[in-house]
């Protein structure tokens, strides 16, 4: 249990410091599908172990690549 709310928080900041907006980014995490990753919320994606590939994706948007 511990990891995956050390995932969920991680990936939480994460899109913190992305949108500046801690509420966005814990609304982000629950409720928005991804649609490059078939429509999974992120916090469904931490089950299968799939934070990091989350957190990927996140880089990639900071960095205007995707999105």
């Amino acid at each position: 249990m511990t990891v995956f709310l050390d995932d969920a928080l991680e990936l939480i900041r994460a899109a913190a410091l992305l949108s500046g907006d801690f509420r966005k980014a814990a609304s982000w995490y629950f409720a928005d599908p991804i649609a490059v990753f078939d429509g999974l919320t992120p916090e469904a994606l931490i089950v299968p172990g799939r934070a990091r590939e989350v957190l990927r994706y996140l880089e990639t948007l900071e960095a205007g690549f995707a999105g």
